[in-house]
């Protein structure tokens, strides 16, 4: 038996929203670019009783980018993005290059993982993966590329050495993440690829 054979299956991902709506728009644009979802990543206690108790044993957040409605709005969705963060200009500039220049009614929202970590048991395991699968999957609804910056998950990304970063990018490459480019610390998914979406085994 695996050290994976032995862990508490995953039970759900408990999502909360943390943003509120504007009541005008056009108000701050830069901070409506963003909406952020918490997932608190629950499996059964263990305790073998009857009272259906759940621990936390992940936490994942994911931002979901809304490119399109900057420029709907009358923006240049290039500068909010900048001013946003050095990781949203990343990857705005990269779904240029990717999907074309855009224009007004082109759906470029995407999604980016901006927080994982998972308690011992789980990490570095098929579950936690599944799970961040799942969460993608269950807030995927009309885009199709995500991004990781690798930052998130490697404490001090500036001191990574190419081993870390490729270490780093086998392991999410399980689940159909790759790196943007040679040398980039930065993954995408094509969440439009059919092997996403197809069942996968489970290890628990």
């Amino acid at each position: 038996m695996s050290p994976e054979d032995s862990l508490i299956p995953i039970t759900r991902l408990a999502v909360t929203a943390e943003f509120s709506l504007r009541a005008d728009p056009w108000e701050d644009p830069e901070l409506d670019l963003v909406r952020t979802y918490r997932i608190a990543v629950m499996a059964e206690s263990g305790r073998g009783d009857d009272d259906d108790e759940e621990v936390q044993v992940g936490t994942i957040h994911i931002d979901f980018m809304r490119f399109d409605v900057a420029l709907n709005l009358g923006f240049d969705p290039e500068e909010i993005a900048d001013n946003a963060s050095h990781d949203a200009i990343t990857i705005y500039e990269a779904l240029q290059e990717d999907l074309g220049r855009m224009s007004y009614g082109m759906n470029q929202d995407c999604l980016m993982v901006s927080h994982f970590s998972f308690e011992p048991p789980y990490r570095g395991t098929t579950a936690e993966l599944g799970a961040l699968r799942a969460a993608l999957i269950g807030l995927g609804s009309g885009v199709s590329r995500a991004f990781l910056p690798m930052g998130v998950v490697i404490p001090d990304i500036s001191l990574a050495t190419a081993k870390d970063l490729n270490t780093t990018a086998l392991y999410f490459d399980k689940i159909g993440f790759k790196p943007l480019k040679l040398g980039s610390d930065i993954l995408w998914l094509d969440m439009e690829a059919g092997s996403f979406w197809r069942r996968q085994a489970s290890s628990q």
